[in-house]
């Protein structure tokens, strides 16, 4: 998970417009403009990628409401692990086998497979570091799902 995370940064150190940024594939994934500027995701002063290819066919192109749920997920996912992996390979002492974790919702050995994993619940590392998987505002969506009386399948981590 060390791994991934150091991934993770380095992409969110790239500039949105950058196709291989982890702003660039979250809106590949969906983006609502008025909602990232709320989060502080998009800033005052910056503007959505202008390039036809965001504009025309890279934005917002999750497939949430078919059966084309499970293939474009898929597709995306392996694009992802390739972009995170690029971005490791470039660290030093990087593993050369790093693959994206495997989430294993219905594993035994673990005491609840749906809550996210614990290196996503905590903003800073073992060493002190910041958590570049930590985003505060995970938990307060699912806490206030819960009391308002949604259902959701991602528990907050105790």
């Amino acid at each position: 998970m060390l791994w991934y995370a150091r991934g993770v940064q380095a992409l969110k150190a790239r500039p949105f417009p950058d196709v291989t940024s982890w702003r660039y594939l979250a809106a590949i994934h969906g983006i609502e403009e008025q909602i990232w500027r709320e989060f502080g995701w998009l800033k005052p002063a910056e503007h959505l990628p202008q390039t036809p290819e965001f504009k025309n066919q890279d934005q917002g192109q999750c497939q949430h409401h078919g059966w084309y749920f499970v293939p474009w997920h898929r597709g995306y996912l392996a694009a992802f692990e390739a972009i995170v992996r690029a971005a490791i390979e470039k660290l030093p002492g990087a593993p050369a086998d790093w693959a994206l974790p495997y989430w294993d919702y219905n594993s035994k050995a673990v005491a609840n497979p749906r809550a996210l994993p614990e290196a996503f619940a905590k903003n800073v590392w073992p060493d002190g570091g910041d958590n570049p998987l930590f985003d505060k505002r995970r938990y307060g969506a699912v806490t206030a799902w819960r009391s308002s009386g949604h259902r959701t399948s991602i528990p907050r981590p105790r």
